[in-house]
This record gives C-alpha cells, structure tokens and sequence, in this order.
C-alpha cells in the first residue's frame, strides 16, 4: 500500500505517502462495495427493467446467491 501510495503521491499535493495510501484503501473498499450493491440490483427478480441479457442475469443471481450462501452480508456487516 505504501508502494502504491508513494506512486500516487503526485496526484495528492502535500499529503504524505502513508495518508494517500490510506485514501487508496478506502476508494478501493468503496469501489467493490459499490460492485457488489449493483450486482445484487442486477439478480433476477431486483428490477423489474434491466439492460442485460437474461444469460448475464442468470450469471449474476447464480454469482450472489454463492456469496450469499458464504455469509457476505454478515462479513460485511461485521
């Protein structure tokens, strides 16, 4: 992360590269929470209008029903 952060440093005038390394880490929690919320949107039965196929909704629901089944709520939550 520091690696990162140090690589990053240009883009976070005066910030050090230990913040912007910790302000990497959250955009990047917030970008895969953000995935998530929009596939589970997406499953079968969510919306009632949905841009996608019914094979790539076939693939999503089956996706998020296996991490449903492995407790991503609770470990999100927790």
């Amino acid at each position: 992360m520091l690696i990162s952060g140090e690589t990053q440093m240009i883009h976070y005038p005066g910030l050090t590269r230990g913040l912007v390394a910790v302000l990497l880490y959250h955009d990047g929690r917030r970008c895969i929470s953000t995935a998530l919320r929009t596939l589970i949107q997406v499953r079968e039965g969510r919306r009632c209008t949905s841009n996608i196929s019914r094979d790539m909704s076939a693939l999503i629901t089956k996706y998020t029903d296996e991490l449903m089944r492995d407790g991503l709520v609770e470990k999100i939550l927790g």
